[in-house]
């Protein structure tokens, strides 16, 4: 799936790879590696950006999921996507609370259907 979103500088369409996961029956997207551009780009564009996958795209606005409601996200992301547990130092078994003390570095975002 590709997520495209303004540059902030620029004005360009950006376009980066990410993986969503679902919980609750909300859709959320992570950075795994952190304060990443295409972060600080939908921060600076108050959350819009369109998901394209399999030729379709759907208009959404992303909304910033606070610390402190970051972790069971973040853990249930990690055991879906297996592959990226490094970018975390966790295991999907571990304990909420040590997904608690990353929650800061991952930021989070709850996917709005425009």
């Amino acid at each position: 799936m590709r997520l495209e979103h303004k540059g902030r500088v620029s004005g360009g369409v950006r376009s980066t790879a990410v993986n969503w996961t679902e919980l609750g029956g909300q859709r959320y997207l992570l950075a795994p590696r952190g304060e990443t551009q295409w972060v600080r780009n939908v921060r600076a564009d108050g959350g819009r950006a369109v998901l394209r996958h399999g030729g379709k795209s759907e208009t959404v606005r992303l909304e910033e999921i606070p610390v402190e409601g970051r972790a069971a996200i973040i853990k249930q992301y990690v055991g879906e996507n297996k592959l990226v547990k490094g970018q975390f130092g966790l295991d999907p078994d571990d304990s909420i609370e040590q997904y608690k003390g990353i929650a800061a570095n991952h930021p989070t975002f709850r996917i709005h259907a425009q």
